[in-house]
């Protein structure tokens, strides 16, 4: 009779049912059973052990926390050999299975994950941005690829969404450093050159090109909302570059379909991107004009960003990205 069926219990037939059932499922780790099946295929704990990468006297303790757990003895030990016992090889046959569909089903939810739509957030609106996701959309569709969402969370940071699993790519001018420290993969996407906006009577108005030195005496306009502030953090950091901090007034309540509407006073500039639409015929309906910028680092760059972690879920989305920004951006030129 087996050591373990003398410790199991009683069916109602009268027949003892062996101890299979843990005490506490919750309580035995599965790479215990991928070390007893090792052990099991090898009957050698020192081959075992070095093929998982750990200690002899570790699995001989894992091992003899299995049998604890089943009440039986799994492995007959002596000096010479190790040999399985009829419980053991029950196990063993048992663990594989269990191993097996455990594996198995990672694998299927897996794949499903990647049928699951990407969720994207961060700058979705800026006008370059929006011609590649619409290309990319039609790229990913024609390949068979899943869609993607393209969700706007106005009230959460980017970053922290990504951090927070919430979206799986970011769109964004966060610096690659900032990024980089945050564990995060950074991907160059656009850059969009400075405009700067001004009433007519501005003292720069008469100019055909501004640069950025030239706006020491400037008041520039802050947009606060969160959509914006990693532009004015680029601004004020290509201000300092050149020696001075800008001054600022701080406008409330903004988005990014208004900026080109917020009045500027006379001695103010609102520097925006060059990609917006209403640039080109603002100058027409409005007392305003706009003057591009001869800096050559005068530009809003937009990376795409994602968590390391997240490459392979990515890969092909960013792939398509690429592609359909190289398409925009050859039009473009």
């Amino acid at each position: 009779m087996l050591e373990c069926e003398r410790r199991g219990r009683k069916s109602r037939g009268g027949k003892r049912v062996l101890p299979f059932a843990f005490k506490g499922v919750t309580s035995v780790d599965l790479n215990y059973l991928r070390e007893f099946k090792e052990l099991a295929q090898t009957l050698n704990y020192a081959k075992a052990a070095s093929r998982l990468y750990i200690t002899q006297s570790t699995l001989s303790k894992h091992i003899n926390a299995l049998e604890r757990e089943l009440g039986c003895r799994l492995l007959d030990r002596d000096r010479r050999k190790v040999e399985l016992t009829e419980a053991g090889r029950r196990f063993a046959a048992a663990s594989m299975t269990i191993i097996d569909t455990f594996d198995r089903m990672q694998e299927e939810l897996g794949a499903l994950e990647q049928q699951e739509p990407l969720r994207v957030d961060g700058v979705l609106y800026d006008n370059t941005l929006s011609s590649i996701f619409s290309v990319a959309t039609m790229l990913l569709e024609s390949a068979g690829l899943p869609p993607v969402d393209y969700s706007h969370k106005a009230e959460k940071d980017c970053l922290d969404l990504l951090m927070e699993d919430e979206i799986d790519i970011a769109f964004s001018s966060v610096s690659p450093q900032e990024c980089e420290e945050a564990g995060f993969v950074t991907i160059p996407m656009t850059r969009t050159r400075f405009v700067g906006l001004m009433s007519k009577n501005h003292p720069l108005a008469s100019r055909k090109f501004l640069t950025i030195d030239a706006l020491r005496d400037t008041c520039l306009l802050k947009f606060a909302d969160t959509y914006s502030i990693n532009g004015w953090t680029i601004i004020e950091q290509r201000c300092k570059d050149r020696g001075f901090t800008p001054t600022s007034r701080t406008v409330l309540g903004r988005n990014q379909n208004n900026y080109v509407t917020t009045p500027v006073g006379e001695n103010e500039v609102s520097i925006l991107s060059s990609n917006i639409p209403q640039m080109r015929f603002l100058s027409e309906v409005a007392p305003v004009v706009a003057l591009p910028f001869t800096d050559e680092d005068a530009f809003f760059p937009l990376y795409a960003i994602y968590k390391r972690d997240k490459e392979e879920k990515v890969r092909a989305v960013m792939d398509v990205y690429r592609q359909a920004r190289d398409m925009v951006v050859h039009r473009e030129d």
